[in-house]
């Protein structure tokens, strides 16, 4: 599994997601996520216009690591115009970050339906896929608990581990202030079916966990990073996380292991 990037900051309140083109940024479990899809055409020259908020009141600067062909960040303004390519047929889901000016940000994934074309991967709605929410006190093991969430067309589970534990303390992680490996035990439905989840399963599977108060990505230091060791890469920034009075809390979207 391979989470993806968030960072939020305890000194400088991070940017918060409301809207991009008029659809609603809804939260679960504090996850930002798309309560629509945006609609585009190939072809087509769209405008997309975030809205985001800061408590602060910071400039924000939006960053889309992975745009497809076409798109360009409007410098400077909550906004982007794609070019739709006339041979773009896949729907697709963006991460797009809003960052403030002290590196503190939020990503949300947009999913885009394109016309004529389908989900790939069989994934939408909820963030387009599956989500791991943490909480743990770490002042003398890992004690606490972990949720799954999975949301797509087809798919409404939060699946729920009671009781997580300490397998080791991980000394290997250059990048990261403090770091373990994780297990949980006692699996079971909070919510929806997870009958046809991969993931849930009754043992959360030992996994190697970092924390970084401050961390360096692509040019940018970004603040209060949760990381995963990835198979031929190493650490990797996972998720947005706090670690607070020894008290760790962590959103991180994942990728279910193949079938």
């Amino acid at each position: 599994m391979i989470p993806l990037l968030l960072a939020c900051s305890s000194s400088n309140s991070e940017p918060s997601w409301k809207a991009i083109n008029g659809v609603d940024v809804s939260r679960f479990l504090r996850i930002p996520y798309m309560s629509a899809p945006i609609a585009a055409t190939p072809g087509q020259t769209m405008t997309l216009t975030f809205e985001v908020v800061d408590r602060e009141r910071d400039d924000i600067e939006i960053l889309i690591p992975k745009a497809p062909p076409g798109l360009t960040v409007d410098k400077g303004k909550l906004g982007a115009t794609w070019d739709v390519p006339q041979d773009y047929w896949d729907s697709f889901e963006l991460e797009v970050i809003a960052m403030d000016e002290h590196g503190a940000f939020e990503v949300v994934y947009v999913p885009f339906e394109i016309d004529g074309g389908t989900w790939q991967d069989d994934t939408g709605g909820l963030g387009a896929g599956t989500w791991l929410y943490g909480l743990a006190d770490v002042s003398t093991g890992f004690d606490g608990e972990l949720a799954l969430i999975e949301q797509t067309e087809d798919v409404d589970c939060t699946w729920y581990w009671p009781e997580t534990s300490l397998v080791a303390t991980v000394e290997d992680c250059d990048v990261c202030d403090r770091a373990w490996e994780v297990t949980a035990t006692g699996g079971t439905t909070a919510d929806g079916d997870c009958a046809d989840v991969a993931m849930a399963t009754e043992t959360f599977p030992p996994t190697r966990v970092g924390f970084a108060a401050t961390y360096s990505f692509r040019g940018y230091e970004l603040t209060n990073v949760v990381l995963t060791e990835v198979e031929d890469y190493g650490w990797a920034p996972v998720g947005e996380g706090t670690l607070v009075d020894d008290t760790l809390e962590f959103i991180a979207p994942l990728e279910s292991p193949e079938e």
